[in-house]
């Protein structure tokens, strides 16, 4: 058979035939050149090991098993270095995170809202700026919904006083003093007159009694009757 030659790889053999040979060489190939590859020991899997290029390596690649997380609108998971067996990332439902009590009347009109992740347009009223003379003993009802500011004020007294006349019949039935009072019907704030139809009827003093009530202190030295005029001014 003469000499003999073969070069095997791991695995591989070589069957010497039957009869005579000169010798030979049956050589197995380098380990480095049957392992050819790329992976570096961060490439495989952490515990585990490999054979790149003729070298046996353990892996340091991070075993993170299954990977698990709920997230907020904004939030974020970071998917850590590895290997992972899998998992879920989950969006939490947007009812979960817009838990809130207002409904669409508490909202301004034309603005929209999310409230337990509904989509609400507002309808609270717009009113803008609130402006208003009220007369004295007047009242300015403000509407309902948004205001903005504004102001009310009360208009100026002395524009709004206007003059008010009464008369009333008078009899004193005694030589005596007798005390008249006559009741308008709206607030007075001033008396500025009180007269008599008789002139045997003195009057000591005018007085405003109550709110809305003007009296005058008569005397007389017989049994008289007379008119009185009360001149007010009031509201």
């Amino acid at each position: 058979n003469g000499a003999l030659s073969s070069t095997l790889n791991a695995g591989q053999s070589f069957t010497i035939p039957a009869g005579y040979t000169t010798g030979g060489t049956i050589s197995a190939n380098s380990l480095s050149s049957q392992t050819t590859a790329t992976a570096t020991a961060a490439q495989i899997l952490s515990g585990q090991t490999a054979f790149v290029n003729g070298i046996k390596l353990t892996g340091t690649m991070a075993n993170n098993g299954a990977l698990s997380s709920a997230l907020n609108a904004g939030g974020s998971f970071t998917i850590p270095a590895g290997y992972t067996t899998g998992g879920t990332i989950s969006a939490n439902s947007l009812s979960s995170q817009t838990t809130a009590t207002a409904t669409a009347a508490q909202i301004l009109s034309g603005q929209t809202a999310f409230v337990n992740g509904t989509k609400l347009t507002g309808s609270m009223a717009n009113n803008g700026t609130i402006s208003a003379t009220i007369s004295a003993g007047g009242t300015y009802t403000l509407p309902e919904g948004y205001i903005s500011g504004g102001t009310v004020t009360a208009g100026n007294a002395s524009s709004q006083l206007i003059t008010k006349q009464r008369t009333v019949l008078v009899n004193m039935t005694t030589v005596a003093v007798a005390s008249v009072t006559f009741d308008f019907p709206e607030k007075i704030v001033g008396i500025t007159s009180v007269s008599s139809s008789n002139a045997n009827i003195r009057m000591a003093n005018t007085s405003i009694s109550g709110t809305n009530g003007a009296s005058a202190l008569l005397y007389c030295d017989q049994t008289q009757s007379t008119t009185m005029t009360f001149n007010a001014i009031g509201y």
